[in-house]
């Protein structure tokens, strides 16, 4: 038996050589039981079927939505009380319409409906019949919108906003396109909530301390998704995640996850600032903003979430509103301030992508 142990020593040496490969490889998260996976582009490459056709940009414009591939919903200038107006990208023209928001408008995602926030007011309105409805966001159960918080469309008929409720407890607020308004209590309702996500049933929420969770078994239960993360993004069809994770001092990293968090995919994108993560309509593409003057990647970019290659679109770096896709995702639009002219005009920029063969 003495003979054989050189052998077996051999075997054990070659075992755990190849568990140290397989975990360099797939990558091993012995603290949390997640699976992580590293995208390794070619950092600059162009996607393969997408290109930068041309740069359209519209001044005095401040578009906060599409209606359609050639309609936008805009404003002269943001954070004004005036009337919105439809713009006609192919014939220039614009229409006045009875609807206004000041922070923002949501399209719903069969473009039927739109959710228009202002300060401490907040209306769904019909774009087919016109009609403007007022929720109720000031009553004895809820207290006041949460200004600079984030809400989406959980499906086309209901959408879901962060709120402040009269007893200074926080939750969100269930709205439907019948006007009808249902608070929802979260688990830590002591913890103001950034930024809300849904999809069906799936309801996804960021709060204060960089806490993302999800509200499981009829919502009585919130599941911890992922700590330290800045800021998040659920695809289109609610099974995947972008994530923002704080990695390190003045350090932000894109991760890209299952809707559990559990399988997560390391993409090589990190900066001081990322921000403003958008899922193009077929969630195959993410649209996001980045400041890393070390690594030279500045600025506005689309990435190809399968293959990790990546479009340069511009170099603006510290977007304050969202990146919005057009309907078909050939179109995206940002709206901003001219910083550089003495009045600080507003203007938007539409990137029109092209299909390679």
């Amino acid at each position: 038996m003495q003979a054989q142990r050189p052998f077996l020593t051999q075997i054990i040496v070659m075992a755990g050589i190849l568990t140290m490969l397989i975990c360099s490889l797939t990558g091993c998260d012995h603290t949390t039981g997640r699976k992580m996976t590293v995208i390794d582009p070619p950092a600059y490459k162009q996607p393969d079927t997408l290109a930068l056709e041309r740069i359209d940009r519209l001044d005095e414009m401040f578009a906060l939505a599409w209606l359609s591939e050639e309609e936008l919903l805009y404003q002269k200038a943001p954070l004004t009380t005036e009337h919105l107006q439809i713009r006609n990208l192919k014939t220039g023209a614009s229409q006045a319409t009875d609807m206004s928001a000041e922070r923002s408008a949501m399209v719903s995602p069969d473009r039927k409906h739109v959710l228009l926030l202002s300060e401490l007011r907040a209306d769904i309105a019909n774009l087919i019949t016109g009609q403007v409805l007022s929720l109720p966001v000031s009553d004895e159960h809820v207290s006041w919108i949460l200004r600079n918080a984030v809400g989406a469309w959980a499906n086309d008929q209901a959408y879901v906003l962060p709120i402040v409720k009269g007893d200074k407890k926080y939750g969100l607020l269930y709205v439907r396109v019948d006007g009808t308004a249902t608070s929802v209590s979260t688990p830590d309702e002591d913890q103001p909530i950034q930024k809300v996500m849904a999809h069906s049933d799936s309801i996804y929420y960021l709060t204060s301390d960089q806490q993302l969770k999800a509200l499981v078994e009829h919502r009585n239960h919130a599941q911890l998704i992922s700590n330290q993360v800045a800021d998040f993004a659920l695809s289109p069809d609610g099974t995947r995640l972008a994530l923002a994770l704080v990695t390190g001092k003045d350090e932000v990293s894109l991760i890209l996850s299952d809707a559990q968090g559990q399988t997560q995919k390391s993409t090589r994108v990190n900066g001081r600032l990322l921000q403003q993560l958008s899922w193009s309509p077929d969630g195959h593409r993410l649209a996001f903003a980045i400041f890393n003057l070390a690594q030279g990647m500045t600025g506005l970019y689309v990435m190809d979430t399968q293959t990790g290659s990546m479009l340069s679109l511009s170099t603006f770096q510290t977007l304050k509103s969202p990146i919005v896709w057009s309907p078909s995702g050939q179109q995206l639009l940002i709206s901003q301030r001219d910083e550089s002219s003495s009045d600080s005009k507003a203007f938007s920029t539409i990137y029109r992508f092209k299909t390679l063969p």
